[in-house]
């Protein structure tokens, strides 16, 4: 399984949906759950293209966001597979396609659990350790339960 950090803009898409729920449901101080990476007002998310077509990407740097993008890795996602299947983590330059940037812009934000926002030009160079760290959380989790 191919796994990339960008997730289909589409309402019949669970992974964008439920992420969104999460994000807009109401937030505790001290405890911010954003799920996507925000454009540089730090209000929208952020939408590029990708292999979907129009996308968002996670935002590895709030810990609800790795939460979520682990639970996605539940058995309950993946009927008919047994512990054997493995994934590949791939596209977390982050990649977007058509960007002046040839990538993430650097002036899009980041919103961390305490509700720091801070520039993706600061973890550029650690999205992808971000996300092999969520990831591996979440196999963890499905593969010790």
């Amino acid at each position: 399984m191919i796994n990339d950090p960008h997730i289909y803009v589409n309402e019949d898409y669970f992974v964008y949906t439920t992420g969104l729920e999460i994000q807009n449901a109401p937030q505790t101080q001290g405890n911010i759950k954003n799920i996507f990476i925000r454009g540089p007002d730090a209000l929208t998310n952020f939408e590029g293209e990708c292999w979907p077509g129009n996308s968002v990407w996670i935002d590895y740097l709030n810990t609800n966001a790795q939460d979520f993008w682990g639970s996605l890795y539940l058995r309950s996602n993946f009927v008919g597979s047994n512990y054997l299947y493995g994934t590949w983590n791939d596209m977390n330059e982050p990649s977007v396609f058509n960007s002046d940037y040839n990538g993430m812009p650097m002036n899009n934000t980041h919103i961390q659990t305490d509700g720091t926002i801070v520039q993706h030009r600061w973890v550029h160079n650690a999205y992808g350790a971000l996300m092999h760290r969520a990831s591996w959380r979440g196999l963890y989790t499905r593969d010790s339960g």
